[in-house]
């Protein structure tokens, strides 16, 4: 699946550059004011999203947000020509490391379709609650060779299908929430932002070997069908909830999973997580394991186990009471109720804390569960 991965994502990469020999057209473009002839010419290509001009540029953006800076002239002439076009900034430069689109100008970004960035770009500004590539409507298409951060909302909700950025190392809170992405291959990514591809539901598969972080509701509501991280050591809160496909997990490394992480994961069957410490409340609730091995788990949440009725072997280590219910005192000037959180399904709390319990492996025959002897296969 990663060799699959890596090929699809050199495709997108080298997208526009093989749009380069399938039209013939080698121009660099070093003078904005030069576009327009340029494009008022085309008469073939560029009149819908699917057959864009290739338009290779190579200036100085300046800032971006200045309105007489080259970026906008730039963007005026795209939309005067009313033409998409696949824009290929590789060798333009821009003040300093960090590129800002503008976020605040309309004029002509829905005409571009794909886009190599500047290679002077380290980051991608962010501002939170402000979506950096907003008004790029038919964006599908994204790559830049050297940036590192991609930042807090950069591409929310965009149409964007593929990506590249092969040296990023961060992606922030919201940065790709809401886009058409199947595949996400970050080779050298290690911190993945909280809702970094919330309700990407078209993203089935995603490859991160240097995450050892991920953030809240980071891939939550998404199409992933089985994922494996094989450095990540936490797992943020909601982290994949809802991922109603998510059938495997594999996590090697985690040592804390965080609240919901994996709640209403109905088609979850199994996960590795040999080394987990600390389970966090609901982290696995409503999901469909049929087993779990955690030998080195010393806190475990409340309900983090409820409603797995699917639930067969467990592997436990030294827990106390406490780590298998949890009782609520509420207190009103109306009313006093207690309630009771279980933490695993059936009479599992029971047996662990029987003189014949404690740590060990145990399955579950009918409604009740047994331990079994070591040694014993299963």
């Amino acid at each position: 699946m990663i060799k699959m991965l890596k090929h699809r994502e050199k495709l997108a990469v080298f997208a526009l550059f093989m749009l380069v020999c399938l039209t013939g057209c080698t121009k660099v473009f070093t003078d904005v004011d030069k576009i327009s002839s340029y494009l008022s010419s085309q008469k073939k290509r560029g009149a819908s999203v699917d057959d864009p001009v290739l338009l290779v540029v190579k200036i100085n953006l300046q800032n971006t947000s200045d309105e007489d800076s080259n970026w906008q002239k730039l963007l005026k002439a795209i939309n005067t020509s009313g033409l998409y076009v696949a824009l290929d900034l590789s060798n333009s430069t821009i003040p300093g490391t960090e590129l800002n689109p503008a976020p605040a100008v309309n004029t002509g970004k829905k005409f571009i379709v794909s886009l190599i960035l500047p290679d002077a770009t380290e980051t991608i500004a962010g501002v939170t609650n402000l979506v950096m590539f907003r008004y790029f409507e038919n964006l599908t298409s994204v790559s830049a060779k050297n940036v590192k951060i991609i930042s807090v909302a950069a591409f929310r909700d965009i149409k964007l299908t593929s990506v590249s950025f092969p040296s990023a190392i961060e992606v922030g809170l919201n940065a790709f929430y809401g886009t058409s992405l199947s595949e996400a291959y970050f080779p050298n990514v290690a911190i993945i932002g909280s809702g970094a591809f919330f309700g990407c539901s078209q993203l089935v598969s995603v490859d991160f070997p240097a995450a050892t972080e991920i953030g809240n509701t980071a891939f939550a509501r998404t199409a992933l069908t089985e994922v494996s991280f094989p450095l990540v050591t936490n797992i943020g809160n909601e982290a994949f909830v809802n991922s109603a496909t998510l059938t495997s997990a594999s996590f090697p490394s985690v040592t804390n999973i965080g609240n919901n992480a994996f709640a209403e994961c109905k088609a979850l069957k199994s996960i590795e997580i040999p080394l987990v410490e600390t389970i966090g409340n609901w982290a696995f609730s409503g999901s469909g394991l049929e087993s779990i091995d955690i030998p080195l788990a010393t806190n475990i949440g409340t309900s983090a186990f409820w409603g797995c009725n699917d639930l067969a072997t467990v592997t436990l280590g030294t827990l106390t009471s406490a780590n298998f219910i949890r009782v609520v005192n509420n207190t009103y000037w109306w009313q006093q109720t207690q309630t009771n959180y279980i933490t695993f399904p059936g009479n599992l709390r029971q047996v662990y804390l029987s003189d014949d319990g404690g740590p060990g492996t145990y399955v579950k025959e009918g409604d009740s569960w047994t331990k079994i002897e070591e040694g014993t296969s299963l």
